[in-house]
């Protein structure tokens, strides 16, 4: 049985003009927050809603395209155009043979 090959997807970003200026925004962060769920309540449910600070995540690989696409619609919403860029399929290099005589002797330990 062959495996299923496996990729690693890279995030292309280019950020909005001027937003790594410090204290910038999107200028709808508070809603982002509100639907990604990060926003906190201070004094209770009726006391007023605090949001995280913005800041650029410095993330770019994943090893599902999904959690790329995930991430890649976050960055859009906050204004960023972004590319996700599959890699070639990875190829695992075979173990070494010291490392298989470990693994079988780990393997009868347990028996």
């Amino acid at each position: 049985m062959s495996e299923r090959p496996v990729y690693v997807y890279r995030l292309i970003v280019t950020k909005p003009a001027g937003s790594d200026a410090p204290g910038w925004q999107p200028e709808d962060w508070e809603d982002i927050c509100e639907r990604h769920g990060w926003g906190s309540y201070g004094g209770g449910l009726d006391g007023p809603r605090y949001f995280p600070p913005f800041r650029w995540s410095t993330r770019r690989n994943y090893l599902s395209s999904d959690a790329a696409g995930r991430r890649a619609q976050l960055l859009r919403e906050c204004g960023a155009v972004v590319e996700i860029q599959p890699s070639q399929a990875v190829e695992w290099k075979p173990a070494l043979q010291r490392d298989r005589e470990i693994e079988d002797a780990y393997r009868q330990e347990e028996e």
